[in-house]
């Protein structure tokens, strides 16, 4: 997989479903690559990715294996005489479905193309990247079948295929899914003997950690029987946006994505439906992403340090300096974790300023971060927030780089006090440091919106 997404080795873009389509009408119109060719890459992609998954399912020989265990291997084609089952849907997804059938063909697979609704009638002169290679697919040997109804028998021997690939809805499909292709879905997902929802009926959220794309966010199958299920571009059924089925969706063990992924692959609730994300290059310029830059980006690991140089002299100081207010009773840890947070994305000096009741809570276990104790003049030391707290921080603001108030705050109404003063100062003074408002500050603002 590339990472050469835009120009700054730090975060990916995340297309959603419009914006993945202008950067393919400005590869066309701009970039001057055709549709069929985009969508042929796809397609090659594809081919590659399936059949490392493949080749990895049937226990192939690893990388460092012998040079004989590797001629021995490259004699049998890996998707010689392999079942594949495609669901092939109208639009260009159904076309990368295509795409994919027509190079498994050359591969030695066996390959029958599904499809619910009748091929077009003008599918021999349709001009359209999906009708260009389902004709190919065609001409080369793909067989394809309609099925009369979502849970209409397949051609004998079908119903234990070896892989199944997902070509049925793309990203722009418009919610929900339509009843028939909901059946469908499930279906799929009983061939494969996948059930990605709990007994609650809720999904389930897979492993955060290390969610970087190449890694499973599901089990892998109970039975190397079972049949490989691949994705293309996103489990038909699941949001592109926010990662949720609309109502169902594939479970697949595999989704290739195309040039970028899109921002619901990347959320909690996708984990049970995308299973190992892989992103292939189609094709898509670097100029053409760049002018048309997506609203989300992703952080890529080691974004913490990228473009943090180190030099001889360096101190905490000079690696950024982070002031977090607030903790209330009970609610110490909030502050702590955000300075922990601070200190583990790069910042050198992290301080929090919460009532100098609880300094010790606020700062216990974490001899790194450092507090500000405010009241401390004040015996006995007070664990609410006062207004007055406002004035004594003041002067201590402005030689920060970021200020972060609200973890822990409370709501309390010497918390209101506190930050209603607080907001009041900042806005009429200049040159101080960006201002991030979290946690229970949000809750304040809604309560007070003259500030």
């Amino acid at each position: 997989m590339s990472t050469g997404y835009g120009r700054t080795p730090h975060c990916a873009p995340l297309p959603d479903a419009a914006e993945m389509a202008r950067w393919d009408a400005a590869a066309v119109e701009e970039g001057k690559i055709s549709a069929i060719r985009l969508m042929a890459n796809a397609g090659e992609g594809a081919l590659r990715c399936l059949k490392a998954a493949w080749a990895e399912r049937q226990g192939g020989p690893k990388s460092e294996g012998s040079a004989a265990d590797k001629g021995k291997a490259s004699e049998t084609p890996v998707l010689q005489g392999v079942k594949i089952l495609l669901f092939m849907g109208k639009g260009n997804n159904g076309g990368d479905a295509a795409v994919l059938a027509r190079f498994a063909l050359r591969e030695g697979a066996n390959v029958l193309l599904c499809h619910l609704h009748s091929l077009p009638a003008d599918l021999l002169s349709a001009e359209d990247a999906a009708s260009v290679h389902l004709r190919d697919a065609l001409a080369c040997g793909a067989t394809a079948f309609q099925l009369s109804s979502p849970d209409a028998p397949l051609p004998q021997g079908w119903e234990q295929p070896d892989i199944i690939v997902d070509g049925l809805l793309g990203t722009g499909f418009t919610p929900p899914v339509r009843p028939e292709f909901a059946a469908l879905i499930k279906r799929i997902n009983a061939m494969a003997a996948k059930n990605p929802k709990n007994e609650s009926g809720t999904p389930q959220a897979g492993p955060l950690a290390s969610r970087a794309w190449g890694t499973s966010g599901r089990p892998a199958p109970c039975s190397d029987r079972a049949p490989l299920v691949l994705a293309l571009d996103i489990p038909s059924g699941l949001s592109a946006v926010d990662g949720l089925p609309v109502p169902v969706a594939v479970a697949a063990d595999l989704t290739i994505t195309f040039e970028a992924p899109k921002p619901g692959l990347l959320l909690p609730g996708a984990f049970p439906y995308v299973g190992k994300l892989l992103v292939h290059p189609v094709g898509i310029s670097l100029e053409v992403q760049a002018k048309y830059p997506p609203a989300v980006h992703v952080l890529l690991p080691g974004c913490a340090l990228a473009g943090r140089g180190s030099y001889e002299m360096a101190h905490k100081g000079r690696a950024g300096r982070v002031l977090i207010i607030g903790g209330s009773a009970g609610l110490t840890g909030a502050p702590h974790l955000s300075a922990v947070g601070a200190l583990r994305s790069g910042a050198g000096l992290v301080r929090i300023a919460c009532p100098a009741g609880l300094n010790a809570q606020v700062k216990y276990g974490c001899p790194d971060v450092m507090t500000m104790p405010l009241g401390s003049r004040l015996p006995p030391a007070s664990e609410d927030w006062r207004g007055e707290f406002a004035k004594e921080l003041m002067p201590h603001l402005a030689g920060n780089d970021a200020i972060v108030i609200g973890p822990g705050l409370g709501l309390s109404g010497g918390a209101h006090a506190f930050l209603t003063t607080l907001l009041f100062w900042y806005g009429e003074t200049d040159h101080l440091p960006p201002l991030v408002l979290d946690a229970d500050a949000l809750t304040i603002l809604a309560d007070t919106p003259e500030l």
